[in-house]
């Protein structure tokens, strides 16, 4: 990502390019902790501006270091803490990765870039998001549906269920 492209808007109205990749940044450094079942340190904060520390080399290494966290089948067993709340550790996970999937697609399609994600991991995650999906309308995270065909492609449905428009892009 550029840098000149920080106050393009994105899919998430209240958030810009720059603020999307902070919040994407902070989401995955908390599931780092989370895997391993650690406190996420006091500078972590979702208002740190991770993107002036050398955006995309933080975004890479902390995309590593999740996947890394995640890898140790410990990490998906018992309770863990995420986003402040305590859940299952499986659910965590689930959680963090599909998060990734919808805001990297975010972030791609402010960007003027293309996500491809293959069609059984957005299966995956179109399940897991669809379980939740009135939860997170219901707190505020996902916007309504959008209608797609039933026999559109998984990540199309990934997004329409966390209430983004897979046809939008920036003005």
């Amino acid at each position: 990502m550029d840098p000149a492209s920080f106050s393009t808007p994105t899919p998430c109205p209240e958030f810009d390019v720059r603020t999307l990749a902070n919040h994407l940044i902070w989401s995955l450094h908390i599931a780092v902790y989370a895997a391993r079942k650690q406190p996420v340190p006091a500078e972590l904060t979702e208002q740190r501006d991770y993107t002036a520390e050398g955006w995309p080399d933080v975004f890479t290494r902390t995309v590593d270091e999740q996947v890394r966290a995640w890898a140790d089948p410990a990490a998906w067993e018992g309770t863990t803490t995420f986003g402040g709340a305590e859940l299952p550790a499986a659910f965590a996970g689930d959680l963090s990765w599909s998060d990734l999937i919808v805001h990297s697609w975010d972030l791609a399609v402010a960007t003027g870039q293309r996500l491809d994600v293959p069609e059984d991991l957005a299966s995956a995650a179109y399940e897991i998001l669809a379980g939740i999906a009135k939860m997170g309308r219901d707190m505020g995270f996902y916007g309504p549906e959008v209608a797609v065909p039933e026999d559109a492609p998984a990540l199309d449905r990934v997004l329409a269920v966390t209430g983004r428009d897979p046809a939008w892009r920036p003005a």
